[in-house]
């Protein structure tokens, strides 16, 4: 995991542990699905990221995922907890150690790992289900964290092999860290 994906995700477990409305619904935060744990919990993934870099704004997208177990016996609770995590996420503060994130943006929904598109969202960032998941069902919601970049090096190497056409191997990127 990079330096930002690490920071977001650090960031992401503090806001959790730091909502009080989160914190009333779950039995704990994990990195990771924990060996023992009641339900409901929060369970948090590895950050993955990408270059989303342009010619004028350089940039990293961090991809994370956040799963919310519950155990079904109240639907109700599973839609409270969801809004609560997402509106933590989305309150976060945004000056992490040495990094800015630039936006949050919520992704996608999964029920049982599968990708679920009958669902809106709705006001205060709450998901809306056209029909609830089933009793038991893992639902999962994905957010975007973008990072600033810059050039890692003053020159690139490219290769000019063929008339009008040419390759860029690599293009060596470094995370701005903003202390």
């Amino acid at each position: 995991m990079s330096g930002a994906a690490t920071a977001v995700q650090a960031a992401i477990a503090g806001a959790l542990r730091n909502s009080t409305p989160v914190m009333a619904g779950v039995s704990g935060i994990y990195d990771g699905p924990p060996a023992r744990a009641a339900f409901p919990y929060v369970a948090l993934s590895d950050g993955s990221g990408s270059d989303w870099s342009t010619k004028t704004a350089p940039g990293r997208e961090i991809r994370s995922a956040l799963t919310v177990w519950d155990d079904g016996e109240e639907p109700a609770r599973l839609y409270g907890l969801m809004h609560a995590v997402e509106q933590a996420v989305a309150d976060m503060d945004r000056d992490l150690d040495g990094w800015r994130v630039a936006s949050v943006a919520f992704v996608r929904v999964a029920v049982n790992g599968q990708p679920f598109s009958s669902w809106t969202l709705g006001a205060g960032g709450m998901i809306n289900f056209a029909s609830p998941p089933p009793a038991g069902a893992q639902v999962t919601a994905g957010f975007l964290f973008d990072v600033p970049v810059r050039f890692a090096e003053d020159s690139l190497t490219v290769d000019a092999g063929q008339w009008l056409a040419g390759e860029i191997p690599a293009v060596p990127l470094i995370e701005i860290r903003e202390d």
